[in-house]
Parts: structure tokens; C-alpha cells; sequence
């Protein structure tokens, strides 16, 4: 059971035993309910479309370089001519390849930009920056 003893100069109160305590200045605090408080702890519920949204840019981007770089070194005159036709083939599937990928950004970036707009995460810390927001300019 801790008790204020006595003032032990004009910046410091001993608390209970060895414990002193220096007085803070009058500050704004945001009081949390439980459900708020464990949103914040949650944190930002997008750590797999996170993981997704990276895995697709990357792989996009390595069927890009692989498409350009089989372009580059495919010898047009003997894929026509001879027709060996498994290199059309390659690049279809490198094409269709980094299209999918590409699809799968897409889609995952939209996920992630909705879903910071309607997480619980995201409405607390909104409401707690709008009541400082608030605050501090009706104080200062």
C-alpha cells in the first residue's frame, strides 16, 4: 500500500518507501474502453495481404524481366522457319504468368486500401487523433 509521505522539494514526491515520483505537468489524456484498447493492441489486421501484395509484385516483376529477357534472346528467323513453335509457347506462359500476377496486385492493393479504411484499428486511432486534434487547438 503505497500513500504520499511528503513533499521532498518542489520537483519530486516520495511515494511510498525509495519510490519518488516527479509530478507531471496538466496534459490530455484519452480514456480507452476495453474494446478500444484491444483493437490497438490488435494493430492492423493486414499482415496477409500484405504478404500476398509483395509475393505478387515480386513475382511480376520476374515474369516481366523473364518475358523481356526471352524476347530479346529468342532468334525470330528460326522459330518462324523451323517452326519450333515451344518457344511461343514459353513466352505465352511467361505473359500470361506475369499477367496473373499483376492481377493478383491489383486485387490485393484494393483489399489492403479498404480494409485500412473499415478496420477497427483504423477507427480507434482516427477518433483518438480527432479528439487531440480537437483538443490541442481549443487549449492552445
Amino acid at each position: 500500500m503505497s500513500t504520499v509521505c511528503k513533499s521532498i522539494s518542489s520537483h519530486s514526491i516520495q511515494v511510498g518507501g525509495g519510490i519518488k515520483v516527479r509530478p507531471r505537468p496538466d496534459e490530455l489524456a484519452y480514456p480507452l474502453r476495453r474494446d478500444e484498447f484491444d483493437a490497438l493492441l490488435e494493430g492492423e489486421p493486414l499482415k496477409e495481404e500484405k504478404r500476398w501484395h509483395d509475393i505478387a509484385l515480386a513475382s511480376s516483376i520476374a515474369s516481366l524481366v523473364g518475358l523481356l529477357g526471352a524476347l530479346d534472346l529468342t532468334h525470330w528467323s528460326e522459330v518462324w522457319v523451323g517452326r519450333q513453335w515451344g518457344h511461343l509457347l514459353v513466352l505465352a506462359v511467361l505473359g500470361a504468368g506475369s499477367i496473373g500476377w499483376l492481377t493478383v496486385f491489383g486485387v490485393q492493393r484494393n483489399r489492403i486500401r479498404h480494409s485500412r479504411d473499415l478496420s477497427a484499428f483504423t477507427r480507434v486511432a482516427a477518433g483518438i487523433k480527432a479528439f487531440f486534434e480537437e483538443n490541442s487547438t481549443t487549449e492552445g
